[in-house]
Parts: C-alpha cells; structure tokens; sequence
C-alpha cells in the first residue's frame, strides 16, 4: 500500500494513473464519477474529507488531466483544519449506471508542523 505524509497546513496534490488489470491501458473515465474519501485507520467514523469529482469547491477538487485515459489529479489547497493521525483514502469510480469500482487505498499520514 502506497503512503503520502503531510504536515498540516501543507497543499495536497497527487496524480492517479487508473489502469486497467494489464497495468498498462488507462481506464476510460469518460462518463465516470470519481470519489475520494479519508477514512481514520483507527474509527471508521471519523472522515478527513470526501470528494465528489461532481461537487464544485475551490479549494478541493478532482481535476481530470486526461479523462478518457483515466489521469486525474487530486487537490486540496488548504489542509489547515485536518488532524492528525493516519487515514485511508479510498478512490471510488462509478459508471454512468451506477456500477462501482474501488481502488487500492493509499495511506495517508497527517502530521503537525514543527
């Protein structure tokens, strides 16, 4: 499992290659919507954010660098707010039917500046 470290305050930006099971061909997303979500390792109750590649927010956003080839970015401007601890990000993809697919879920440590 893949895991970013960020010191609170810090920007957030990291770019997503989803590749089909050859690991090689980029998935389609043309017509998908992308949800990212940080869930609290330790309280499954306890969310970082969530963000809905339909929902419309300056300072978090999915932004699709190459749609059609299944390259995104995923931003978040200001991380002043978050806690600190350790999160799951888990990146869901959803059809135009409402068909759902996840993704392995990358770690994601949040720290306290020093």
């Amino acid at each position: 499992m893949n895991s970013i470290n960020l010191k609170i305050g810090d920007s957030l930006s990291w770019k997503i290659d989803y590749k089909q099971s050859d690991n090689i061909t980029g998935v389609n997303l043309i017509g998908f919507e992308v949800i990212v979500k940080a869930i609290n390792k330790f309280n499954s109750q306890d969310f970082l954010f969530n963000i809905s590649s339909n929902d419309i927010d300056s300072n978090k956003y999915i932004e699709f660098i190459n749609r059609s080839s299944g390259i995104f970015s995923i931003i978040i401007k200001d991380t002043s707010q978050f806690k600190k601890g350790e999160y799951f990000v888990d990146i869901e993809y959803i059809d135009s039917e409402g068909f759902k697919t996840s993704s392995k879920s990358i770690t994601l440590k949040v720290q306290e500046r020093v």
